[in-house]
């Protein structure tokens, strides 16, 4: 198809124009047949009769230019309309696979959602979880300064392991740390 304009997608209008003239133009099938003179006549309802010979309801075009076009012409009667037919197939794929992939989007944000207060809660939990455990460097000094931790559920604080007493600035300070107390 060189030297042809590019081609552009087809409105509705262009679409129902086009249907309109496979509509209008003479019904049944077509088919082509060579004359004497070596031009092709394209044919309304082309048949052969046994003793009579070729018969037609009419011909539709005379082609001068051969056989390829003859023939692209006489399958026109056919082929327009099975492409309408399959333009409107694939319109209606189109669409469902656009509102599939709308309603995936709409998951995707769903999920996106779940999966950030997902998120948040961990975060939130890992914070809380960091107020009454120990981090690495806690327990390493607590070790080093012969104290043992312990975890009193809403504070922290190192207890002398050798007396079991809280320290000062624990809320638990004054009571004596019970044996074996976050061992």
């Amino acid at each position: 198809m060189t030297g042809q304009p590019p081609l552009t997608p087809l409105t509705a209008a262009e679409l129902d124009e086009i249907r309109a003239r496979a509509e209008a133009a003479t019904p049944g099938h077509w088919g082509s047949a060579r004359d004497e003179q070596g031009a092709y006549a394209v044919e309304a309802q082309p048949r052969l009769v046994l003793g009579v010979g070729s018969l037609h309801d009419g011909v539709i075009a005379d082609v001068h230019t051969g056989y390829s076009d003859a023939a692209f012409v006489a399958r026109a009667r056919t082929d327009i309309p099975r492409l309408l037919a399959e333009v409107e197939r694939q319109a209606r794929d189109l669409e469902k696979a656009r509102e599939m992939a709308a309603d995936q989007l709409r998951q995707i944000e769903a999920l996106t959602d779940q999966l950030a207060a997902a998120r948040a809660t961990v975060a939130e939990q890992q914070d809380q979880l960091a107020a009454v455990r120990p981090g690495r460097e806690d327990l390493a000094r607590a070790r080093r300064e012969g104290r043992e931790w312990h975890v009193h559920g809403h504070d922290r604080c190192t207890c002398d392991s050798d007396d079991h007493t809280h320290d000062s600035g624990c809320p638990e300070y004054g009571r004596p740390a019970a044996e074996g107390e976050g061992r």
